[in-house]
């Protein structure tokens, strides 16, 4: 249907690491090995400060949290619907970044 480029952006929500996992697939053939969760979160906060550098922290923290909310790296977190609402309601990096320590210990 010609939209394999929507499907591929539509891939990295949440998930930025996902091109370097396309990367390394068409040079060697072979998946990625799986990236640590520390490593994750620490590209999830260059995603926030990226994205406060372009906007603004109000307008950036807005536009980045449905992402990070999003994210697959979240899934499975037992009763993880409380912090995804509070990930959502954030308004500063601070409030996102303390989510991030909290959740860092219950990822694999």
């Amino acid at each position: 249907y010609g939209v394999d480029a929507v499907m591929i952006g539509r891939a990295s929500f949440g998930r930025p690491w996902f091109f370097k996992e396309v990367k390394h697939y068409l040079e060697s053939g072979e998946e990625l090995p799986p990236l640590s969760s520390e490593w994750q979160l620490n590209v999830l906060r260059q995603e926030v400060e990226g994205s406060i550098r372009l906007l603004d922290e109000r307008r950036g923290i807005l536009h980045v949290r449905r992402h990070l909310a999003a994210s697959p790296l979240f899934k499975g977190i037992p009763n993880f619907r409380d912090t995804r609402i509070a990930m959502l309601r954030a308004e500063t990096k601070e409030e996102l970044y303390r989510i991030f320590d909290a959740i860092g210990p219950m990822l694999p």
